[in-house]
């Protein structure tokens, strides 16, 4: 049995991409958020809409502030500022704990969209919540 942490390493292309995700539900760790954390960060690194990454992570139950990370960096990474920001605001609004690297990520999708009055109010934000 193939573990999908090895079949991530040799992913080359979308096809693969594709194959993983599937071996992922096959074995029926779509819930485990190490995995599905390393899956996004592997879908952004592909010239994928950010829809399909935020699709897997929508079918997650209760997600932790490590996968919102995931997904706010992978939104960052993949310059879709817009996501990211989006994806912050769902994260509050669920009441999921950021921490400095949700921060981190989301001032750079601010200053990159130029967005300086969010991203001050965010940086503002960090501090006074020790992000």
């Amino acid at each position: 049995m193939t573990c999908p942490f090895i079949l991530a390493e040799a992913c080359k292309t979308i096809h693969h991409l594709y194959q993983v995700h599937a071996s992922i539900i096959q074995r029926g760790i779509e819930q485990d958020h190490l995995i599905i954390s390393r899956f996004i960060f592997l879908s952004a690194s592909f010239a994928t809409t950010a829809s399909y990454y935020t699709s897997v992570f929508d079918h997650i139950l209760g997600p932790s502030p490590f996968l919102w990370n995931s997904l706010i960096g992978a939104h960052t990474k993949g310059s879709y500022f817009f996501d990211a920001l989006s994806a912050f605001i769902r994260m509050k609004a669920h009441e999921s704990l950021s921490d400095r690297y949700t921060y981190s990520s989301v001032i750079k999708a601010c200053s990159s969209m130029c967005r300086s009055c969010e991203g001050k109010y965010l940086h503002g934000s960090a501090l006074r919540c020790g992000g």
